[in-house]
């Protein structure tokens, strides 16, 4: 059975009556300050007139000349505004430190709740916990036109619960300069807990107090006042010299060994149960008259569920279709690449840049990636038998090495300016690279160095750690299968593509994402690249493109203008006539706003001048709060015997909750590595209600056919290329903003029908 960690509310009302007042910002506050024990104000519009809804808790003598009767069924919203109150009021009466109001958010208290404090020892288990917690969200939807699901959405954590308190920890002789620190100040709404504020970094200690600088400004603050920022670094530094090595170890690997089980499908959703059942035998009411029950669970027994069972995708390849497959790898080993009788060049030119002294080990493994490992099997599989040229159909491939003699970056600039410097034109550039790389910042770092000289010059790069090289055979199969794909695609090519749009329509799928760039942490100037991917109905990819780095207010005129020129280039390339039927289907990580939506339809205007343009705006949301699990889905053994996937949602299985919004499950247990990964949880896709193209459930399969469109791997991708191609931009281009020489504008030209962020 389905099951959701949506608890349903039962309405006890016809209607009850409330007062009102004209809304002012101020007299909202006056509201608050005076009456916030006994009462809730929400600022609501009334017949398009702002108002202040006064709503008695457990004291009706807030009284206003206005009176407004409250209709459940056409104040939903308001309504739900109420159910969350009133959940968030029976909370705080039985003594729990809620930290968040808008998602009511607080932490167990409960030692059985706190992974670590059997082996914290005693004097240090107010200093450090790693405890669980609570997120209870208020939603509302609409099944059907005349009826409305009012609930809470209920989910579990886990976190560090970390109080390092300056004079505490001055006293033990812990360093204290160069460190983040906070304190904790009062909240906007009284009952809510105290919450921490950054204040600054320590640059010295005057007797008891601190010196803090937050850019350039110098203040002072009690040590007692103030707390060590709660970050990797300091929790790792602080509790290794206050603990000790084997007892810091000994905390680490319990949170780890314990990962699993705690993200698992069957824990959350057994801890979102308990709190679902505790409610569910709550009387809600209120001074008002307004009273609720909470009924039951949202599952696959209710008769206003709505599956969605997505059918998996056909890959196709070759350009005729009619070589198709299932499987994605198998249809790789039996046909080749769609490309194969098209795509240049069969031997390709790839530069390899590797350090001297590991230059056996390195042509080595390049020597299994060039051949394959027919040898090592999984049954009667083989997982890389064939070999990057026989697998996509080469000739063969011209190495050529050039090394260098540290990991220092100077070296590897060395050698790459000498691979540079030869007059072949390269289609790929091989980096090695290493697992101690990751801990260096960007700008020293050897394989972005690589990528922006590489990428500079139109060569696309692919690093692979010397670690991976070292593994043995029986390891690195997959490895290599999953390198030899992307590679191929940064190369220019295309393994497979899925079954096109057969409508009169044309149609493109357009990933809107961003890099948001912030030199200072307490710097609020931001600013912003909109980066735009652009794939055909078959999951081709056809260009990426950026935006101008601006500030956010110029975002949106910079959005446009980039999305025009992208049109252009699109009308131009793929011959659109005038008269043409054009589906447009928006895919964004975050919301639309009501602006960004009518932003773009400004654009939708013009392009409609001389076609006939239909559109979609989808937010798909990755890890939305809420999530699905199937109690009757068992799991598979990983690699090491235990069990994943237990209780996640069948691949493509979900629930339509209404016309505008659903879950869809993109991944299975098969896609996930390890156990300790726990439970992948389905997306939320929302249609925002400025589209014209409204059809959810062509939308839903199309984004799960485009999570089958990733070339970096053969395992299906956690989000539609759409969004995943536009996130791994972003990541590269926030990563290579200090590289020396690095200009992100060759996106806009060489790069830019290139997948080089593969």
């Amino acid at each position: 059975m389905q099951k959701s960690n949506f608890l349903i509310a039962n309405i006890l009302n016809k209607t009850f009556d409330l007062y009102i007042d004209d809304y002012t910002e101020e007299k909202l506050k006056d509201y608050r300050n005076r009456y916030q024990e006994t009462h809730a104000f929400f600022r609501y519009s009334i017949k398009g007139q702002e108002k202040i809804i006064i709503f008695p808790l457990t004291d009706d003598s807030v009284v206003t000349p206005e009176k407004y009767t409250v209709n459940p069924i056409k104040d939903t919203i308001l309504v739900k505004k109420f159910v969350h109150e009133l959940v968030f009021r029976e909370i705080y009466q039985i003594g729990r430190k809620i930290e968040k109001y808008t998602t009511i958010t607080f932490i167990s208290e409960k030692n059985e709740d706190d992974l670590i404090s059997q082996v914290v020892p005693p004097e240090y288990r107010t200093i450090f916990g790693y405890k669980k917690g609570i997120k209870i969200d208020s939603r509302v939807f609409y099944p059907d036109k005349d009826s409305a699901l009012i609930g809470v959405i209920i989910n579990s954590f886990y976190r560090w619960d970390n109080k390092l308190n300056c004079k505490f920890l001055h006293d033990k002789g812990i360093e204290l300069k160069n460190r983040f620190v906070c304190e904790f100040s009062d909240p906007t709404i009284s009952i809510l807990s105290k919450s921490r504020v950054l204040l600054g970094v320590i640059i010295d200690i005057d007797g008891d107090e601190a010196v803090i600088e937050k850019s350039g400004h110098i203040s002072k603050k009690l040590l007692s006042d103030i707390y060590v920022e709660n970050n990797f670094k300091n929790r790792n530094e602080i509790m290794r010299e206050l603990l000790g090595d084997k007892k810091f170890e000994e905390i680490i690997k319990i949170i780890k060994n314990s990962s699993g089980s705690r993200k698992s499908a069957d824990s959350q959703f057994s801890s979102a149960n308990r709190i679902a059942e505790w409610l569910i035998k709550t009387n809600f009411n209120s001074k008002s008259g307004f009273s609720f029950r909470f009924t039951n669970i949202f599952s696959s027994d209710n008769s206003q569920w709505k599956s969605i069972n997505a059918q998996n995708p056909t890959y196709i390849f070759s350009l005729r279709e009619d070589k198709i497959d299932t499987y994605a790898d198998r249809g790789l080993k039996k046909y080749g690449p769609y490309d194969s009788i098209t795509y240049t060049p069969k031997t390709p030119n790839i530069a390899v840049i590797c350090k001297k002294t590991d230059r056996g080990i390195v042509t080595e493994f390049l020597k299994k990636f060039e051949q394959g490992l027919p040898s090592i099997k999984s049954g009667h599989f083989e997982p890389y038998g064939q070999g990057f040229v026989r697998k996509f159909k080469l000739s063969s491939i011209n190495w050529s090495v050039y090394e260098f003699n540290s990991d220092c970056k100077d070296d590897y600039e060395k050698a790459i300016r000498s691979c540079l410097q030869n007059t072949i034109k390269w289609d790929l550039a091989i980096i090695q690279t290493s697992e101690k790389h990751k801990l260096l910042p960007a700008s020293e770092s050897p394989y972005y160095l690589a990528k922006a000289k590489f990428m500079a010059n139109d060569i696309p790069v692919q690093g692979i750690n010397i670690e991976t090289m070292k593994k043995r055979d029986e390891q690195i199969v997959y490895i290599l299968n999953n390198i030899s794909l992307a590679c191929y695609a940064k190369m220019g090519g295309t393994p497979w593509v899925i079954p096109s749009n057969k409508s009169i329509d044309r149609e493109l799928v357009i990933g809107l994402g961003n890099a948001i760039i912030k030199k200072d942490r307490f710097k609020y100037e931001k600013r912003i690249v909109g980066i735009t991917t652009v794939f055909n109905s078959d999951g081709r990819y056809m260009l990426s493109s950026k935006s101008a780095e601006v500030d956010f207010k110029d975002y949106f005129e910079a959005l446009l203008y980039n999305l025009r020129s992208v049109f252009n280039d699109i009308k131009k390339n793929e011959g659109w006539r005038s008269g043409d039927n054009v589906r447009l289907v928006f895919h964004c990580f975050k919301p639309f706003k009501n602006s960004e939506a009518n932003a773009i339809k400004k654009l939708m205007l013009e392009l409609s001048r001389d076609l006939n343009i239909i559109y979609a705006f989808l937010h798909i949301a990755k890890e939305p709060p809420l999530f699905l699990i199937d109690d009757e889905q068992a799991g598979i053994p990983s690699y090491n015997g235990s069990l994943k996937g237990k209780w996640m949602l069948k691949k493509g299985t979900g629930v339509k909750f209404d016309d505008n919004e659903c879950l869809i499950q993109l991944t299975d247990a098969k896609d996930i590595k390890m156990a300790s990964h726990g439970m992948a949880k389905p997306i939320m896709l929302k249609l925002h209600r400025e589209s014209t193209f409204l059809d959810l459930d062509y939308l839903s399969q199309q984004v799960f056919n485009f999570a089958a469109m990733s070339y970096r791997s053969f395992s299906s991708a956690p989000l539609p290329v759409t969004i995943w191609y536009s996130q791994m931009i972003a990541k590269i281009l926030g990563n290579m903003r200090d590289i020396k020489g690095w200009d992100s504008d060759f996106l806009l030209n060489k790069l830019k029908y290139n997948r080089w962020f593969l």
